[in-house]
């Protein structure tokens, strides 16, 4: 435990140290990877699809506000569906402006959180991401978790049907396929299942974890691992969906678990075997106060060796010291 509680000093300093380099690096990273999802699943604009472009792109990212980073990815997704239909772009355009309208309104700080759904949604690993989120977030953060999901089944939506929009035909046509695919998508029962799964487990979560009983945040985790599981289990049967199998909802889940704990004692390591009640009262009040330290290094204290001095006599003090020791004989 000692050696834990070290390493999590540690990466305190190491935070403390560079944490604006660090967050600016993420931003990168986080840029970088959301632009090889988007040119993955609608990638059409030979301009925006070279390395060295996204590279470029990531780099300007990393540097303006998350806000901002959000809407240049957003313009470079309706960019690419331009290029395969203007329709779909204008639809998609019109669904990206109503979804970051409700995002500024409830959920603003959380864009890390919308683009990470949509970089585990392509790597198959969404369920890891909820529970973590209750503990660091609020319950508004449902709304960027559901965001992240539209978005993701959007793009696949677009993907699977590419070809047809490719085909350009009269303007009618082209709405119709293009309104025929936003129905499509916003009539997925399975993408509602991710949103109803984020929205309830966030909630639970960050709900258990702000009580004041000993380890809640710890019983927080294990119960929105639970609810995640019975949720996704329970809607993929009724739904008769074959998005996951239980063994991947179950793994997937509990990989959220142990990320969950690492960031619990990361965060709120307490040592509730010294917790203290205090009561006091003033005028108009009478408080209650649960006080819970936290699990800290004892401080070592360095020990320094002193080194004996080493007394330096002069002739004169021994002449004082000789005549002394006469003038005690002569007494």
């Amino acid at each position: 435990m000692e050696k834990l509680l070290e390493f999590r000093e540690l990466m305190k300093k190491i935070y403390r140290r560079y944490g604006v380099a660090m967050e600016i690096a993420l931003k990168g990273i986080f840029a970088f990877l959301s632009l090889a999802v988007i040119n993955r699943y609608i990638g059409a604009m030979p301009i925006l699809q070279g390395s060295t472009v996204r590279l470029v792109m990531a780099v300007v990212c990393a540097v303006v506000p998350v806000n901002l980073m959000l809407l240049i990815l957003a313009l470079t997704a309706v960019a690419h569906v331009y290029a395969i239909s203007m329709e779909m772009a204008v639809l998609l355009g019109i669904i990206l402006l109503i979804m970051f309208l409700f995002y500024f309104r409830f959920a603003s700080g959380d864009g890390f959180l919308l683009l990470l759904v949509s970089i585990l949604f392509s790597w198959k690993l969404p369920l890891i991401l909820a529970v973590p989120a209750g503990l660091l977030a609020s319950p508004f953060s449902m709304v960027a978790a559901g965001f992240g999901a539209v978005f993701y089944f959007f793009m696949t939506a677009i993907q699977a049907h590419r070809g047809d929009l490719e085909l350009s035909g009269a303007l009618m046509d082209n709405i119709q396929k293009a309104g025929g695919i936003a129905k499509e998508v916003l009539e997925d029962q399975g993408m509602y299942l991710y949103v109803i799964t984020f929205a309830l487990t966030i909630t639970a979560v960050y709900i258990i974890r702000r009580l004041s009983f000993s380890y809640s945040w710890y019983a927080a985790i294990v119960t929105g691992t639970i609810l995640q599981i019975v949720v996704m289990v329970m809607g993929n049967k009724s739904l008769e969906a074959s998005m996951y199998t239980t063994g991947r909802i179950v793994g997937t889940s509990l990989l959220g678990l142990v990320i969950a704990v690492v960031i619990a004692f990361a965060k709120h390591h307490m040592d509730y075997k010294r917790t203290e009640r205090v009561q006091f009262e003033d005028d108009d009040y009478y408080y209650y106060v649960k006080a819970v330290p936290k699990v800290r290094l004892p401080e070592k204290k360095k020990r320094k060796r002193i080194k004996p001095k080493k007394e330096e006599y002069t002739q004169d003090d021994l002449l004082d010291e000789d005549l002394a020791d006469v003038e005690m004989i002569d007494e």
